[in-house]
């Protein structure tokens, strides 16, 4: 539950086009119309010595910001659900190939004749290429916004998978639809959550699962659908076609928009700098790390996708392994997006009212995650081996759904960018040895169980990292609080 703030009188202040007074809730947001009937969004600080000052939620005087930018786009406009149905189309795309590689991994093992040790490397050089980038990539979005980031990184991602439909060994796929497609999948992902997180203001976990229903949707239709053109095309056709799937994000990232907030105003008076001085000024920024708490979620992160990676794409390989068909196993991972799409909307209504905590939420919805991977590593009856996907559907649509907005109450709106970099390069790290190393155990042990419950212990402990940072946030507010009521 949200702690409740105390109240306190702003004077009247002005500066360019604006002026505002108001009485306010410490800490909580306002607004006041500009003279053009736009709307601003501003926070409210601390009464200090020299009166009381008002900022912008990039924490830069009123006075100043109105000279930069004096007015800002309204909140959760028409621009803010065109940008979330073009995320949606984007997440889509990252869904097909996020939701699909557990068929490929099933068929490159007959195609290739290689252990499945060989084909998970695959996605291991994939994740690990797209987090390794993840600093470059949450860098290249703040310097050039999400448009120019979104169209790239597809861009990149296309020519992966269309090259990968030309390789002729194992080990070409690993450049290809491991590191080129890696790095794409990455900036898109990045700047997809970034573009959100600006637009969407009064409502933010609604707009979050508005736009990243893609993934559910995409994670639905695409196992099938990947599946069915392996049965027609082949290896290689599918993965052309595949690739063409993948260019429909370029249309969709040209139509973003970045709102006219202070973080893309002044980094667009910086694209007259040069490059080189913009990127070393973003990539010794290590501030972030400093911060206890961002590193704990971080931490708790890589665990938790450690656990989602080894679900995803072993699934598929388990049900083959106890008897069932590749073309019924295809239909497991529907099972777990349709379960994640009534998880998101659920928490997408629920998780929006100001009173719900955030961070509880998350925490208690990564329990799922866990006891999905426990309970399918027990269960070999095919008949209800359909319930841990469920399971795991559930927690994974929840988690995914808060999760951004659980972020930025931590570092704010500002450090978002920086944070998904840092935070993607972590996670990559779990997303990476979730599907080799479940492999190798397969290939040593031969037994599909013990990959199951392993990554269910590890989600676990990630989970209680959960909750520490939940603790040390929710005592750093109160610390916050008495200071300023003593003061």
């Amino acid at each position: 539950m949200e702690d409740k703030e105390e109240p306190f009188e702003v004077d009247q202040v002005s500066g360019g086009d604006f002026s505002i007074t108001a009485v306010s809730l410490l800490g909580t947001t306002i607004r006041s119309d500009c003279n053009d009937n736009e709307s601003l969004v501003l926070k409210v600080s601390p009464p200090e010595e020299d009166g009381a000052v008002v900022q912008s939620r990039d924490s830069v005087a009123v006075t100043e910001y109105a000279q930069k930018c004096p007015c800002i786009d309204k909140s959760d406009g028409g621009d803010a659900w065109l940008a979330a149905f073009m995320v949606m189309i984007i997440t889509l795309t990252i869904a097909s190939e996020f939701s699909t590689f557990g068929i490929y991994y099933v068929e490159y093992t007959n195609y290739f004749i290689v252990s499945k040790a060989s084909i998970g490397w695959i996605k291991g050089i994939q994740t690990l290429a797209g987090g390794c980038f993840g600093l470059f990539g949450g860098t290249f979005v703040k310097i050039y916004g999400c448009r120019r980031a979104a169209f790239l990184g597809t861009f990149c991602s296309f020519v992966g998978m269309l090259t990968a439909s030309l390789s002729p060994h194992i080990h070409i796929l690993y450049i290809t639809q491991g590191i080129v497609l890696g790095i794409g999948l990455n900036v898109m992902n990045i700047s997809a959550g970034v573009i959100i997180q600006l637009h969407f203001i009064k409502n933010p976990v609604l707009g979050s699962g508005v736009a990243f229903m893609g993934f559910t949707i995409g994670s639905i239709i695409s196992p099938i659908f990947i599946s069915t053109l392996l049965d027609v095309y082949g290896v290689r056709g599918t993965l052309l076609i595949h690739s063409a799937i993948i260019a429909h994000g370029m249309p969709a990232s040209l139509l973003l928009r970045t709102p006219k907030t202070k973080m893309s105003e002044p980094d667009a008076d910086r694209l007259k700098q040069p490059l080189s001085v913009q990127v070393k000024e973003e990539l010794c920024n290590f501030a972030l790390l400093k911060d206890a708490k961002f590193c704990l979620l971080a931490l708790g992160g890589l665990l938790l996708h450690y656990t989602i990676s080894t679900f995803v794409n072993h699934m598929p390989g388990r049900a083959v392994f106890y008897g069932m068909t590749r073309s019924r196993a295809a239909y497991l991972q529907p099972v777990i997006s349709t379960s994640s799409m009534f998880s998101r909307m659920a928490s997408t209504l629920f998780a929006n009212y100001k009173r719900v905590n955030k961070l509880i939420f998350f925490c208690v919805v990564v329990w799922f995650v866990a006891i999905g991977s426990l309970s399918y590593g027990f269960i070999t009856d095919l008949d209800i081996m359909v319930i841990p996907p469920i399971i795991f559907g559930l927690g994974m649509g929840g988690s995914t759904t808060v999760f951004l907005v659980v972020l930025v109450r931590l570092v704010g709106i500002d450090q978002l960018p920086k944070a998904l970099g840092f935070y993607t390069i972590a996670t990559s790290v779990g997303l990476s040895a979730g599907p080799p190393l479940s492999g190798i155990i397969f290939d040593r042990t031969h037994n599909y169980d013990i990959p199951f419950m392993l990554a269910s212990g590890i989600c676990m402990c990630g989970n209680v990292l959960f909750i520490i940072v939940m603790v040390l946030h929710r005592r750093g507010k109160y610390t916050a609080r008495t200071q300023t009521v003593t003061s």
